[in-house]
């Protein structure tokens, strides 16, 4: 006997328990297992019960091989638990003892769709062909139904993806590209629709800082004239008011960060809201270090106008 086989028998015994010959027939002929099925018994790799069959010389079937011998469940069963269950090859195949390729090509062979891994992205393009509206009403995955329902991400997840995010730099061009792709977007948009949008993304919004500075200085000099409406109550084709004259008056009063704004023109909002009657004024942040300018500044507004 060569020294190399001398070693796989030294191998086979050492790795594998002891298993007779009719032992490894039956369940690999008589029950139909995969030899990596057979591994999981004995807790050995799958080239391990492939040595084996061959020193016992029982031969060993090709990964095409499918339906030599049965398993337990009907095909019937099967297409139940992959298309109502929505059970994966995996699971099927572990309920069967055998292999998930047996179970695909059983799927295969019966004319049924196998899904992918990403059945989910599957739907999402499909639904960006039909359009989101007509393929929801095609498709219902509200609650229970979602695939996502209930199912949320442990904390070691939200962790890596906490990581990916911070690490994340945009150069200045894709920043450059990302704007101008939203523009387009938002240049497409109905009046309604960008009102309708701008109302939802300013739903319960509170002042920041200067707009509630302002809101102060407002409301205990012009007691009763001006309310804050920059959380959606006033929508100008797609425009948020900051505040509004409540006393009869059609004026608006914008403030204006010096970061958020400052590459904006002001005439152009008071253009725009000019075209529905509106007087515009505009209070920059930086004028907040003298509030008494910014008070006579609203005076002469609320008297005069700009």
């Amino acid at each position: 006997m060569s020294s190399r086989l001398k070693m796989r028998e030294s191998q086979l015994k050492r790795f594998v328990p002891v298993t007779s010959e009719e032992e490894l027939f039956d369940l690999y002929c008589r029950q139909g297992l995969s030899t990596q099925s057979i591994g999981d018994i004995y807790k050995c790799s799958r080239s391990t019960i492939i040595n084996l069959l061959r020193r016992y010389k029982i031969p060993v079937r090709k990964r095409s091989w499918v339906g030599r011998y049965t398993i337990p469940l009907s095909l019937e069963d099967i297409i139940s638990k992959y298309l109502k269950q929505r059970m994966s090859l995996r699971q099927i195949a572990a309920s069967c003892h055998c292999a998930s390729g047996t179970i695909r090509l059983r799927l295969k062979q019966a004319g049924i769709e196998l899904r992918g891994k990403d059945w989910v992205s599957t739907k999402a393009r499909r639904a960006q062909s039909l359009g989101l509206a007509e393929w929801h009403k095609q498709h219902d995955i509200s609650g229970e139904k979602n695939p996502y329902w209930g199912r949320h991400h442990s904390e070691e997840t939200k962790q890596k993806l906490r990581k990916v995010r911070a690490s994340q730099v945009f150069s200045p061009e894709m920043i450059k590209k990302r704007g101008k792709s939203l523009k387009r977007a938002w240049d497409s948009y109905t009046p309604e629709e960008r009102n309708k949008r701008v109302r939802l993304s300013r739903a319960n919004c509170k002042p920041n800082k200067p707009e509630l500075l302002l809101l102060n200085l407002l409301e205990s000099v012009f007691p009763n004239e001006w309310a804050y409406v920059g959380d959606g109550k006033l929508m100008i084709e797609g425009m948020n008011p900051d505040f509004t004259n409540v006393n009869g008056q059609k004026k608006i009063i914008e403030m204006y960060g010096d970061y958020w704004h400052r590459n904006d023109d002001p005439e152009d909002r008071r253009n725009l809201f000019a075209k529905y009657g509106y007087d515009t004024l505009v209070v920059w942040e930086r004028e907040l270090k003298d509030l008494d300018k910014v008070l006579q500044k609203i005076r002469e507004f609320a008297k005069h106008g700009v």
